[in-house]
């Protein structure tokens, strides 16, 4: 038995459970959306202690790692995710950029990625690094908002 025929088996065994555990993936995916939307804005728009900022920064990461399961979960539950990786190439990059950063936060307490572009000389790579995860968030909500429900769909968004 080959690793094609074994993905066919399993593909066969979850194919019943796959639009459920999508379509409530979905509607969690819109619901982590919008509270790291409304947390950037308690970032940004609010004075805060150093705890608070501590705690905003802890359940920023737990939306990304919600991202990254996401993720996981819509390659596992994909008849071919080699074409699932090719049809969303822009996210598969991100998402290997949050894994990457996550373990290595986590194992080395160091942002490698952050670290490879401070030593290439590109000394404001936080900065562009927030702006890009927290433009990221705002995409997804957007694109969430427009898939999942009534509101926007009647606007084209391109």
């Amino acid at each position: 038995m080959n690793i094609q025929s074994i993905r066919e088996q399993i593909n066969l065994f979850i194919y019943s459970s796959k639009e459920k555990v999508l379509n409530k993936l979905n509607v969690l995916s819109l619901f982590v959306s919008l509270s790291s939307l409304l947390l950037l804005v308690y970032y940004y728009g609010f004075p805060h202690t150093l705890e608070e900022e501590h705690s905003v920064f802890v359940l920023i990461q737990i939306s990304f790692g919600f991202y990254i399961l996401r993720y996981l979960i819509r390659i596992f539950y994909d008849f071919s995710p080699k074409t699932f990786i090719k049809n969303n190439k822009l996210e598969t990059v991100f998402i290997s950029f949050l894994i990457i950063d996550a373990i290595s936060y986590n194992i080395f307490d160091l942002l490698i990625i952050q670290s490879f572009f401070l030593r290439l000389g590109f000394h404001h790579f936080t900065d562009f690094s927030n702006l890009f995860l927290q433009s990221y968030i705002l995409i997804i909500v957007f694109i969430d908002l427009q898939q999942d429900t009534d509101i926007l769909p009647k606007y084209k968004f391109n």
